[in-house]
Parts: C-alpha cells; structure tokens; sequence
C-alpha cells in the first residue's frame, strides 16, 4: 500500500496546492496548522492541516470536493461549520495528506 502512495518529498508541493486551491475558490486565506506524524514499521506518514476558512457554503462545499478530487491520498478528517454572529459561515477543516515515510 505504502508504494501507491505519493512520497514525503511531495508534502511542500501538495500543502501548497491545497492552500492555493481555497483562493481559486474565493475564500480568504486559511489559518492553518500542520502536524506531522511517521510509523517506522509501515513505512507511512500523515500530514495533519487543519485550517480556519470563512466564506460562502457553495464555494466551502467546492472546495473541499475539489481537493479530494484533485488529491487521491488527501482525506478529510473532520469538518465543523458555523455562523457568526454576522451570518458569515466559518469552515474549520482538518486535512490528512497520506503519503509513503521519507527514508
């Protein structure tokens, strides 16, 4: 499984790409954080990005179907949506980036 994976030498490249995707979109600049976690045994690693958005449900939706679209070893872990006290929905989305350990 791990040789079907993109390498950890991609990371930059494919965090990259998620982030300009959200402008493509129309959405703000996301905050985001990153984590990154290996298994030796297994020979994977996850990059964790999670990232604040804000922006209108059409283009949030899009968004996320397009980077799953364009990413195959891209999972969406977790999603939250709210408004603000302004009525503008806020998007806080945790990605996982799958890909084979760097050696």
């Amino acid at each position: 499984m791990a040789a079907s994976l993109p390498p950890d030498s991609q990371r930059q490249a494919r965090t990259a790409a998620l982030i300009g995707l959200a402008a493509e979109q129309g959405l703000p600049w996301p905050r985001s954080e990153f984590r990154y976690q290996t298994d030796a045994e297994t020979g994977l690693a996850q990059y964790r990005v999670a990232m604040s958005l804000a922006g209108r449900y059409a283009a949030l939706r899009n968004y996320v179907a397009e980077a799953l679209r364009r990413d195959p070893a891209l999972a969406l872990e977790a999603v939250r949506l709210r408004r603000d006290a302004n009525g503008e929905l806020k998007a806080d989305l945790t990605w996982v980036l799958h890909m084979q350990a760097a050696r």
